[in-house]
């Protein structure tokens, strides 16, 4: 069975040199080789702001958080849902 991903959301490209991604998870700063996203990531080139998905195996490697935070977007509408049934 192929190893599954784990999905990064409003993940921020801060710099892209064409080997690799600088991208911005929550609060870290990450350094993904060029060849280690997998199908589902979105973000491409320096400004993008979107998916990464990693293999699970490489975040182990690299220490990043296995479980999935909310982004920012997910965070203010749930709260929009929230302030809606009170």
């Amino acid at each position: 069975m192929p190893d599954r991903a784990v999905i990064y959301e409003d993940v921020e490209v801060l710099e892209h040199d064409g080997r690799s991604l600088t991208c911005r998870i929550g609060n870290d700063r990450v350094v993904v080789r060029k060849y280690v996203p997998i199908d589902g990531t979105v973000i491409r080139q320096t400004g993008d702001r979107g998916r990464l998905a990693l293999p699970r195996w490489y975040v182990e490697q690299q220490g990043l958080p296995l479980e999935r935070h909310p982004s920012d977007p997910e965070v203010r509408s749930a709260d929009g849902r929230r302030q809606h049934l009170r």
